[in-house]
This record gives C-alpha cells, sequence and structure tokens, in this order.
C-alpha cells in the first residue's frame, strides 16, 4: 500500500515549475498577476493589515507591502 503523499511531496518544484500556467517565479509575471490582485484588494477593500495563509512564495504578500 502506497502512503499518502504530503503537502512537501505535492508542492515540490516539479509542481511549481510545469502547474501553474507559467513556471512559478519571482519574474515580472508573477509580479505583475498578484500586482493586479493587490490592487483590487487595496482599492475595494482598503485593509489595515492582511493576513495570507498558505502564500507559497510570499508575492502576494511583497506586492501588499509595497503598496502600504
Amino acid at each position: 500500500m502506497a502512503a499518502e503523499p504530503t503537502l512537501g511531496s505535492l508542492f515540490d518544484e516539479s509542481y511549481y515549475a510545469n502547474n501553474c500556467g507559467a513556471p512559478y517565479a519571482h519574474d515580472k509575471h508573477w509580479l505583475d498577476f498578484f500586482g493586479q490582485i493587490a490592487d483590487r484588494i487595496v482599492t475595494d477593500l482598503n485593509p489595515t493589515n492582511v493576513l495570507d495563509a498558505g502564500c507559497a512564495w510570499g508575492i502576494l504578500v511583497e506586492t501588499l507591502r509595497d503598496r502600504g
């Protein structure tokens, strides 16, 4: 009987390289993508604090931080 996969084995280097539509990296594509999400969060919700649980590499957190 095979062991159940762990989150670490499901979301490994191969996952981020092959399963996100474009290789997941700290690059213009993903900074623009998460930047648009951050802009909507700031514009629509105007939060004073944000919690991003399960933030992968933290690019959304970074773009929110850049917007204050």
